[in-house]
Formats: structure tokens, sequence, C-alpha cells
């Protein structure tokens, strides 16, 4: 079947990045495992010649971006609630001053590292071949999900230090698809990936300090993690879940109203 020069560099990038990034999290580099996306985001830019424009890297309304910062913090402070009141919290840490200065703080900088990583790679260059290559917009919006869960793979099912329970894997991949849509809908809807980013890293920021990773409950100590884990958890289905039903139906509106 014909490929264009586009489709060609599309599939060459996913194989590029899913490889390198297998072969970490197989040797015990996992922690690394992003930053393999850095040097193919200029690489695959220059090869197809796409400007700063076409990557996302442009300012977005400062709604889009507020509303991308304000969401995971509000849909986590609503689990945690409802995990407190149900005493499904055991807190493991007493400076709680620290930890939400923690939080502040990667929320901030992981902005900048995720539009340079899995923003910059996903919704940004590989965004952008997909839609030179002639796929619709629900097209992209599919197939960079896609591609963004199976890169997830070897992170779940190689990555000692990640690796959740094998009867949590398949929630952990309904999950990463509902992230993935949820940040894919906000790059198309604002044709920026700085909303994405802002909300990529506030939650990975929230979600990794207070309810952990894989096995680890994180410092609230929320048990059991199936039930509350916000990626590895049925809650995290229904907190995204919300999310991506309300950015498709922003999505229809705009679109018969436009």
């Amino acid at each position: 079947m014909f490929m264009n020069s586009s489709t060609r560099l599309a599939v060459a990038a996913s194989l590029v990045a899913i490889v390198l990034t297998t072969s970490l999290d197989a040797s015990g580099y996992g922690m690394f495992s992003a930053f393999v996306l850095i040097p193919a985001i200029p690489l695959f830019a220059y090869l197809a010649r796409l400007s700063r424009t076409d990557l996302g890297y442009r300012f977005a309304p400062y709604q889009e971006n507020l509303v991308a910062g304000l969401t995971p913090l509000l849909l986590i402070a609503a689990l945690t609630a409802v995990a407190w009141i149900s005493n499904a919290i055991e807190p493991t840490r007493e400076e709680w001053g620290l930890v939400f200065l923690m939080m502040a703080y990667n929320s901030a900088v992981g902005v900048l590292l995720v539009a340079i990583t899995e923003e910059g790679f996903f919704r940004g260059v590989l965004w952008s071949l997909l839609e030179k290559s002639g796929q619709s917009e629900k097209q992209v919006l599919w197939t960079t999900t896609i591609i963004f869960v199976i890169w997830h793979l070897s992170a779940i099912l190689l990555a000692e230090d990640y690796a959740p329970a094998l009867i949590q894997v398949p929630i952990y991949l309904v999950n990463a698809t509902l992230l993935g849509l949820i940040w894919g809908l906000m790059r198309q809807q604002s044709g920026s990936i700085w909303p994405p980013a802002i909300y990529h890293s506030v939650w990975n920021a929230i979600v990794y300090q207070l309810y952990g990773f894989g096995m680890d409950s994180g410092d609230l100590g929320a048990e059991p993690t199936w039930l509350y884990g916000p990626e590895i958890g049925f809650a995290g289905i229904l907190l995204s879940g919300s999310v991506v039903l309300f950015l498709f139906r922003r999505s229809i509106s705009r679109t018969r109203g436009a």
C-alpha cells in the first residue's frame, strides 16, 4: 500500500520511540525512557519541515490553560474527599507543607519537561505528521492516542519500578487511553500543546505524589489501589472518562456553532 512521506515519517517516529523506550524499560533504565523523545522531536520536525506552529508550540487562550491546570486539581481533590470519607486513607507523611511545595514545584517544572518529551512528541510532531499525511481530525486523535498507549506498554509490563499487578494492567490501559484522549482533545481544540502539557504536568505531579505509581499507594496511603488509583484504579476511569465526555461534547457544540 502506498504511503506518502508524512505517513512514512509518522511510522518511523513511532517505531523509534517505542523501540528505544522498550529497550530502556527492559534494561532497568525506565526512569529515563521519556528522554529518548527529546532528540526525536527536532529530528522528525526537521525531516518533515515542520514549523514551531505546526508542532503546537504557540500560545493558547488563557481560559484553555486555566481549565487545563484546574481540572486535574479538582478531580484529585474530589477523589481524595471520597477516599477520606470512606476511611480508605492512611497517610504516610507528616510534613504536608513540604508535600504541597513539591507538588507545586513539580507541576511548574513539569510543564516544560512534558512539552519537550511526551506532549512535544505525541501531540506535537506525531500529531502534525498525521495531519499532513491526510488523516482527519478524528483519525489523528485516535491514532496518536493508540500509539501513546502502546508506547506505555513496556513501562507497565517490563519496568520493575512501575509495573502494577497484572490484574490491574487492563485498568491502566483504559486510563492511559482516556488520558491520551483528554490531551489530544485539548490539543485539537486549542491548536496548542500547552493546555495538554499543563494538564499532564499537574496530573503527574499530584497523582504520583499522593497516590503513587505501580503498587505504591503514595503519601496518602489510599487502598485498595485497584479502586482508588487515578491511573491503575476504577476511580481513574470515572474521573478521566467524565473529562473525555465533556471535551467531546464541547467539540460537538463548537462544530455545530461554527
